[in-house]
């Protein structure tokens, strides 16, 4: 019988290893990218760490043109279909390619618009196709994820950021570093992963481009696209217009506590790329007792985590800035405090997100996240010329507030609609 019509029999512990095999993958992956991000932060400066983090999160800001929230669509779609399952991810795999190269051009052409005092046009372009190599990996690991193949995640992901940490590193101790040396170090590692994923995939699931696919595949992603649009724009936006609106300095320093608090997502997000093609899959059979206990456990889980890590952050998060950075980022640490209560909305959020995936409301939370994504953008153009980084900190507090009880009213909604669907199929 197919792996993926079985995969409601996927025994619990077979559940939880993919799910430890992910968050050690993830924990990898996210603390030495952390770590290299001090280094280069350390070595260059806030203002010229700034440039860096800035043109980083202006090309992942106008990355969706070819993400095309394909990769979370994956979650839902990947497991419908085992034969299949190697012609969507080549499909995917194409599309980025093509729209990513027209995205690279765009790119360039957008660097003669903005101050090369803070993107520098060679430095933007680079990065630009750093994060195609990144959306690329990405995509990668989610064919494993639906596989339940984690554990390659995690060698993928060892390798890789060792690599990333052992390049930064002897760039700061053995060069006179510059933004751009960090970047092709990047680059470099990022290009590397893509290529050895790839021959792992194809060991486990042989890829074939279907021209046939590319068109479907776009109109079913479509939707969550949208909400990948959405989602970057008000977690992006603010260090992009920070960049803008102040100055390399200010962006620097505040890319510094963002990118610290978006370390410890690494939890929470595990979680929800294991759990949710499961409980998309409860949620299609109609097993609504089975889904709600899946759904109610997967909540308090993420409830508990969200908990301790904003008490962590809050209270050892300022601490850990002044002991590993120049007292120059000492202003990073207090943004830090402000943000910590944001790990608490983003673990609720990601298991209400589970649920909403599941019980086909990605309408409904794309209605929301284009409140949040608007609301977000409209007060941070407005608050950070006046209060600066630190309003832009509290506009991200209150945004991600707002997406949660946002998301409440549709996993509400979702789970309804879905009782009732199981009830009249009972009749």
């Amino acid at each position: 019988m197919s792996h993926f019509k079985n995969l409601i029999l996927v025994r619990k512990n077979a559940i939880l290893a993919n799910i430890i095999w992910l968050l050690l993958a993830s924990a990898i992956s996210q603390g030495f990218t952390a770590a290299s991000l001090l280094i280069t932060a350390r070595s260059l400066g806030p203002s010229l760490f700034g440039q860096f983090s800035a043109c980083l999160a202006l090309s992942r800001l106008t990355s969706i043109f070819f993400n095309l929230g394909m990769d979370t669509w994956l979650l839902r779609a990947g497991r419908t279909n085992e034969t299949t399952f190697g012609l969507v991810i080549a499909s995917i795999l194409g599309i980025k390619t093509i729209l990513g190269t027209v995205w690279l051009f765009s790119i360039l052409f957008l660097s003669r618009f903005l101050d090369p005092a803070t993107y520098p046009p060679v430095l933007l372009l680079v990065s630009a196709f750093t994060i195609l190599g990144e959306a690329t990996t990405t995509t990668i690991s989610q064919g494993f994820n639906v596989l339940l193949k984690n554990k390659v995640t995690l060698k993928l992901s060892l390798i890789s950021s060792t690599i990333l940490f052992a390049g930064t590193l002897m760039i700061h101790l053995l060069l006179h570093s510059t933004p751009m040396h960090f970047m092709l170090a990047r680059l470099l590692t990022g290009w590397m992963t893509v290529g050895l994923g790839l021959l792992w995939l194809m060991k486990i699931s042989p890829l074939q481009v279907e021209p046939a696919l590319l068109v479907p595949t776009l109109i079913q992603s479509f939707p969550f696209a949208i909400s990948d649009a959405l989602l970057i724009i008000y977690t992006q936006a603010d260090i992009a217009l920070v960049g803008i609106l102040l100055d390399s300095k200010s962006a620097g320093l505040y890319s510094t506590a963002s990118g610290l608090l978006r370390t410890a997502f690494i939890i929470p997000s595990a979680v929800f790329m294991v759990m949710t093609p499961i409980i998309s899959q409860l949620g299609k059979q109609k097993d609504l007792p089975l889904f709600s206990k899946m759904a109610v456990k997967t909540f308090f889980a993420l409830l508990v985590v969200g908990l301790t890590l904003w008490l962590l952050m809050r209270i050892g998060g300022p601490l850990f800035v002044r002991l590993t950075l120049q007292p120059k980022f000492a202003q990073a640490g207090a943004i830090l405090a402000i943000l910590s209560v944001i790990l608490l909305f983003k673990s609720c959020s990601y298991a209400l997100a589970a649920v909403i995936i599941a019980t086909e409301q990605q309408a409904w939370r794309v209605v929301v996240q284009g409140v949040v994504a608007f609301t977000n953008l409209c007060l941070n153009i407005i608050v950070i010329p006046i209060y600066g980084i630190t309003g832009a900190s509290w506009v991200y507090v209150a945004s991600e507030g707002l997406l949660l009880l946002g998301y409440v009213l549709v996993a509400v909604k979702g789970y309804l609609a879905l009782r009732q669907s199981t009830a009249i199929l009972a009749r």
